[in-house]
């Protein structure tokens, strides 16, 4: 890894238009881990219902991070990475318990846990600054997550964590799958929901430490529940929308890595975590699938088709009442039956050759305007 880091890097020569450093390659590379680990996680932990549960992990692993290094005093990314960890599995237990065995709601819960862990983490954070090597101890960039301050070492323990959950995932894609969209039938199969569940959490726990260096504590949750959301506006297919969500986060998170070592002093994280909101908010109103805009767009669309059909009908029953079906009516007549028909519709129809216009405000119907009109009718259709 470091020989092919070095070679990537060699004399900081131009890449794809892109002066690359090593430290820039080495967060460059983080980021790309981290993106793909919180893109697939994303998609597990909004579908379930889970996200803000990602909030509450990242919170929870502070104190872990300030034990650890009280204990040690050594800013090793093992040490530290491994205390984040059983501190994230911690408050994960505890929201469990005390929803279990009090009428609490989750989310009040959640809150709870939140607030309690992540006060005694700060707090802990305070009792670290009295200290001599607080200075270099570097903490404080776990909060809001600096790239600047990745190592070789941080990325083989990175890589490791992302090639236990990909693993994870390849091999019980199926299982997980029908856990989330039907646990019921998936515990008929015979499976165990909560060993499931449990796996799913430890996953989650893992990528959210994973990304506390790179994006900090109080923003990693946007990685774990942006993504989903935007993957969820283009497809309703899972394999499609890990892609998608997975390419959201690599983009958002190297963008803010690349702007981020631009500016002395600027936190890594809240970029990353702009760039994702910002490509949230505009699939929410601009994709094709599901945003908003493009479903009032097929609703205009389709009040004029109903519509159509509507005009079609009534002009169907009025021809009904002659032997000839093509005579052409006033459209005044109309009215007798539904609101006097918009110029629109009779253009549409008409070029459709479903109607034709005879004279002035006179309309009939087409031979084949006929025919559609009377399967319409005999299906009851719109009537």
């Amino acid at each position: 890894m470091v020989g092919v880091v070095h070679f990537w890097c060699l004399g900081d020569k131009l890449m794809w238009g892109l002066s690359l450093s090593y430290p820039l390659v080495i967060a460059f590379l983080g980021s790309i881990l981290l993106g793909i680990s919180s893109g697939i996680l994303s998609c597990y932990a909004t579908l379930r219902q889970h996200s803000l549960l990602s909030d509450t992990i990242a919170h929870a692993s502070l104190p872990g991070i300030c034990i650890v290094f009280l204990f040690t005093f050594t800013k090793q990314p093992l040490f530290l990475f491994f205390g984040a960890f059983l501190s994230g599995l911690l408050g994960v237990w505890l929201m469990g318990v005390v929803v279990r065995t009090t009428i609490l709601k989750t989310d009040t819960v959640m809150g709870l846990v939140l607030a309690l862990f992540f006060g005694f983490g700060v707090f802990l954070l305070t009792i670290i600054q009295k200290y001599p090597v607080a200075s270099q101890a570097g903490l404080e960039t776990y909060l809001f997550g600096s790239a600047a301050t990745l190592l070789v070492a941080d990325i083989y323990l990175l890589l490791v964590c992302f090639i236990v959950i990909f693993c994870s995932v390849m091999v019980f894609w199926k299982e997980f799958k029908c856990f989330i969209f039907d646990a019921q039938y998936y515990m008929s199969l015979g499976f165990s929901v909560k060993r499931t569940e449990f796996l799913l959490m430890v996953l989650m726990v893992l990528t959210i430490v994973m990304g506390l260096q790179l994006v900090g504590v109080v923003l990693i949750s946007a990685l774990m529940i942006a993504p989903a959301i935007v993957a969820r506006q283009w497809t309703d297919r899972l394999s499609i929308m890990m892609i998608i969500a997975v390419s959201v986060s690599v983009l958002a998170a190297s963008f803010g890595v690349y702007v981020s070592s631009l500016q002395p002093h600027l936190s890594t994280g809240p970029l990353i975590v702009v760039v994702v909101s910002i490509i949230a908010f505009l699939s929410l109103f601009f994709a094709p699938k599901h945003g908003q805009f493009f479903k009032l767009l097929r609703q205009k669309f389709s009040k004029k088709e109903i519509h159509d059909k509507l005009l079609l009908q009534y002009m169907f029953y009025l021809a009904r009442t002659h032997r000839d079906y093509t005579r052409s009516h006033d459209v005044n007549t109309l009215k007798l039956v539904d609101n006097f028909p918009a110029a629109s519709n009779l253009t549409r129809l008409a070029q459709q050759k479903l109607i034709y216009h005879d004279h002035s405000s006179y309309w009939g119907l087409t031979r084949k305007g006929y025919l559609q009109a009377k399967a319409m009718v005999e299906t009851n259709e719109y009537m």
